[in-house]
């Protein structure tokens, strides 16, 4: 079972898609971004509750929620999909003792124009931001064939 059933992880990722986009506009405390971040920390933590961690992000440009894909993509999903793609984020990942301050400032430091991967990972530790983490785009590919080349070898070394 995973950590929410598709309709909330669509929620989930349509609320954070929406308040990346709106705190552009609108300070964190207006009521148009102090809401659906609310509720999207209650998502977040029903979630967390049920896993140690859950992950949002894109393979090969298709939007993923845990184990959901969402191959048909509203506008929240293809915006969200490109301000990833720009940043050169692949995932975001929340643990289980994510506050609502760490990911307020994260959707106001994501919502940054012209911020890409070492900018936005370096202000986020900066921040105190610890209980959310990003994956550069290409590197779970990397890290997953280093992975797979260390099974072939041990693998290898075994069978000889």
């Amino acid at each position: 079972m995973g950590s929410l059933d598709k309709p909330n992880a669509l929620r989930l990722i349509t609320l954070f898609s929406g308040a990346v986009k709106g705190i552009a506009f609108y300070p964190p405390s207006h009521p148009a971004i102090r809401q659906p971040l609310m509720e999207l920390y209650k998502i977040l933590t029903s979630a967390l509750s049920r896993e140690d961690r859950v992950s949002w992000g894109l393979i090969d440009g298709i939007m993923f929620f845990d184990d959901h894909l969402f191959i048909a993509p509203s506008a929240a999903i293809a915006d969200l999909t490109d301000r990833m793609a720009e940043r050169e984020v692949s995932r975001i990942t929340a643990t289980s003792s994510l506050r609502f301050d760490e990911l307020e400032a994260f959707v106001k430091l994501f919502s940054s124009k012209g911020i890409r991967f070492d900018a936005l990972s370096r202000q986020m530790a900066e921040g105190g931001i610890t209980h959310l983490t990003l994956v550069r785009h290409g590197d779970e590919n990397l890290n997953q064939a280093d992975d797979e080349r260390e099974a072939d070898l041990d693998g290898d070394h075994i069978a000889t």
